[in-house]
C-alpha cells in the first residue's frame, strides 16, 4: 500500500529530531573538550567537529526546505557553507587523513549531484521526500562518519607529536 504524505512527513520529522539530537550531542562533546587543559586541545580535530555540526545544521535546513516545498537550489553553492569551503581548501597532512578526506569529498560531490537532480527534475513533494530518504540522508550519514574518523585521526596525530 502506498504511504500517505502525512506518514512521510512524520518520518521526516523524526529524521529532523534525530539530527537535532546528534547536533546537541556534538555540542556537548565540544563543551567537554573546552573544559580540558589547553595543551590537550588540538585545533584541527575541533575544527572538523565544528564541520560536523555544520553538516547537521545543513541537513536540518535542507529537510525543512523540502518539507515546505521550497526551492533546493540554494544548497548547491559550496561557497555558502563551511563544508564547501572545507572540501575545496583542506590539505590533508598524511595518507590516512587524505584517504578519509577524499572519500568524504566524493560523498559531498555525490550529495551535490543528488540535490542538483532534485532541482532539475522538479518532482512532486512526495518524490522529493522519498529521494531524500533513499539517497540524500544516507550520503549525509556516511559523510558524518568519515568526518568523525578524520577528526579522531587528526587528534591522535597531534597528541603523538606533542610527546
Amino acid at each position: 500500500m502506498k504511504e500517505r504524505p502525512t506518514d512521510r512527513l512524520r518520518e521526516l520529522e523524526k529524521d529532523l529530531e534525530e539530527a537535532l539530537r546528534e547536533c546537541c550531542a556534538l555540542c556537548l562533546r565540544g563543551a567537554e573538550r573546552e573544559k580540558e587543559p589547553e595543551e590537550d586541545i588540538s585545533f584541527e580535530p575541533l575544527e572538523i567537529d565544528l564541520l560536523i555540526l555544520d553538516l547537521l545544521r545543513w541537513k536540518m535546513r535542507l529537510l525543512k526546505a523540502a518539507l515546505k516545498g521550497e526551492d533546493l537550489s540554494e544548497y548547491l553553492d559550496p561557497r555558502k557553507g563551511d563544508l564547501g569551503r572545507f572540501f575545496t581548501n583542506f590539505h590533508p597532512p598524511d595518507e590516512t587523513s587524505r584517504t578519509l578526506f577524499e572519500e568524504a569529498q566524493r560523498l559531498y560531490y555525490r550529495l551535490q549531484d543528488e540535490i542538483r537532480g532534485l532541482v532539475a527534475d522538479s518532482p512532486d513533494q512526495e518524490e522529493v521526500h522519498a529521494r531524500m530518504e533513499e539517497r540524500v540522508f544516507p550520503l549525509l550519514g556516511r559523510m558524518r562518519v568519515l568526518l568523525e574518523e578524520l577528526s579522531r585521526h587528526l587528534g591522535k596525530g597531534l597528541s603523538g607529536e606533542r610527546r
